[in-house]
C-alpha cells in the first residue's frame, strides 16, 4: 500500500482528510472499507493516481489480477513509480518474470521495489543482481525479511550454503517477528521459511516470544 501523494490533488480542498482516512483503514486491515473510500476519492478526484495504485494492491491480495491490472494501468500511464512496482507484482503472480523485471526497473529505488526486484532476479537465474538488489534494500531497512529470504535463495542457488547460513543468522539478529509477511510463513505464525530443493537448502527461522532458532538442512 502506498501512502505517498505525488498528485497535485494534495492541495485540493477536502482531499487530504479523506485520503488519510482511507489509508488508515487500509493500514488497519479494514480492506472493504478502505476500498470504498478509495473509490469515493476517485469519483470526487479522478486524477488521484495513488488511490488507483492502492486499489490494485488490494485486488492483488484478493487474487483479482484482471481488475488489479486495470487499476494499475491508470497509474502507470502517467509514469507513477509506485504503479510500476505494483504492476511488477501482478506480473510475478502470473509467472511473467521478464515483464516484472521491466516494471520494477521503472519503480524507483525504494525498499519494496528493490526487494521485489531481487526476487525476480532469483527467478530469472541472475543471482549476482539478486544479491546486489537485496543488499541495497537492506541498506534502506535492515528489518526486511523478504530481502533476507531472497539473499538466502540466491546464495543457495549459487551453491554457497555457508553464505546462506550467514545471511540467515543476520536475519535472526535483525528481523522483527511482526514484520514477517503471511506468505513467508509455513505451518504456523512467526516462521520464516526459505526452501531451495534443487540445492538442498532448507532454512527455518522460528520465532517464539522474540527468541530465534534456526536449522539448515
Amino acid at each position: 500500500m502506498s501512502n505517498q501523494i505525488p498528485d497535485p490533488l494534495v492541495r485540493a480542498k477536502g482531499f487530504l482528510p479523506k485520503w488519510r482516512q482511507a489509508v488508515a483503514q487500509d493500514d488497519a486491515a479494514n480492506f472493504d472499507l478502505a476500498r470504498r473510500l478509495y473509490l469515493e476519492l476517485i469519483e470526487e478526484y479522478p486524477g488521484v493516481l495513488s488511490a488507483f495504485n492502492n486499489l490494485a494492491i488490494l485486488d492483488i491480495f484478493d487474487g483479482n489480477l484482471v481488475r488489479a491490472l486495470e487499476y494499475v494501468t491508470k497509474a502507470t500511464q502517467y509514469m507513477y513509480a509506485s504503479g510500476f512496482s505494483t504492476l511488477g507484482s501482478i506480473f510475478v503472480r502470473q509467472g511473467r518474470y521478464s515483464e516484472a523485471l521491466d516494471a520494477y526497473q521503472h519503480g524507483g529505488d525504494t525498499k519494496n521495489t528493490l526487494t521485489n526486484l531481487s526476487g525476480v532476479y532469483v527467478e530469472l537465474g541472475n543471482y549476482d543482481e539478486a544479491i546486489s538488489s537485496a543488499e541495497k534494500a537492506l541498506e534502506i531497512d535492515i528489518n526486511n525479511p523478504q530481502a533476507y529470504a531472497n539473499l538466502i535463495r540466491a546464495y543457495g542457488k549459487k551453491g554457497l550454503p555457508k553464505k546462506a547460513e550467514e545471511i540467515a543468522h543476520l536475519a535472526i539478529q535483525h528481523v522483527n517477528p511482526q514484520s514477517i509477511r503471511p506468505d513467508l510463513r509455513l505451518g504456523r505464525d512467526n516462521m520464516l521459511v526459505v526452501a531451495d530443493t534443487e540445492n538442498k537448502i532448507l532454512v527455518h527461522i522460528d520465532i517464539n516470544d522474540g527468541l530465534f532458532t534456526m536449522t539448515i538442512e
